[in-house]
């Protein structure tokens, strides 16, 4: 098994190689890519005050370990389909979460006025109150969007 060093050799061997061949070279994001580019994403989501974090995971909380609201949406919906669970630390592999999301985003705000007006039972958790006021946003499923890719 190679150390480190090794790809540090390989990376400055191409940059020059580039550099002397095209005139060009490439970004250099540090030894281990995949973690800071889960960190920029994190912290990009973060800067924006869009609790995108914070709406996906209550969602999935939301419904998990309650099988009467998760009738209830159920029955408000087309389809058996539930919010998936996010991975607070792995950004880049949450896109089938937001997606998931987006495709009932339309059932969460129809469960979502039903609780509101009284149609359904009633809900007092925390994760309710999140994922309610995200409902209000008219914005919501752009928000998604910028996370699903």
């Amino acid at each position: 098994m190679d150390g480190p060093f090794v790809n540090w050799k390989f990376y400055k061997l191409l940059q020059n190689d580039l550099k002397y061949q095209h005139n060009f070279q490439i970004l250099c994001i540090g030894s281990c890519g995949l973690r800071i580019l889960n960190n920029s994403f994190k912290y990009g989501e973060k800067a924006t005050n869009w609790n995108i974090n914070s709406i996906l995971s209550s969602l999935y909380w939301l419904f998990k370990d309650a099988p009467v609201r998760r009738e209830d949406l159920m029955k408000l919906s087309s389809s058996e389909k539930c919010p998936l669970k996010l991975c607070c630390h792995r950004w880049l592999e949450n896109v089938p979460c937001a997606e998931r999301a987006i495709e009932i985003c339309t059932n969460i705000c129809k469960y979502v006025s039903k609780v509101d007006y009284g149609a359904l039972l009633k809900v007092t958790c925390q994760s309710y109150c999140i994922i309610a006021q995200a409902a209000k946003d008219k914005l919501i499923t752009v928000k998604l969007l910028s996370v699903s890719g």
